[in-house]
């Protein structure tokens, strides 16, 4: 089981939302992200957000590349709550 600062992986809520609307499939979310993350739709020319759970708690580099924000991330803040001290 993987953890994030002893908290468990499966109850952190971060990972990426991607608008289908606004995603003009340059696929450089896909691209970049070392994880994989993603999966390409073909069809629809969009990623899929195909293994939220091997986002990097934290990472939003994929929504600061994407020229047409379509990405999105859950505000930054909500990991404060989830520290153990």
């Amino acid at each position: 089981m993987s953890t994030w600062r002893g908290v468990p992986r499966e109850i952190i809520p971060w990972y990426p939302t991607v608008i289908d609307e606004l995603c003009n499939g340059c696929q450089k979310c896909f691209r970049m992200c070392p994880t994989k993350v993603y999966e390409w739709n073909e069809e629809k020319s969009v990623p899929i957000v195909r293994d939220p759970l091997k986002c990097i708690v934290g990472c939003s580099n994929c929504a600061n590349a994407c020229p047409t924000k379509a990405i999105m991330f859950p505000p930054i803040e909500i990991l404060s709550s989830f520290e153990r001290f």
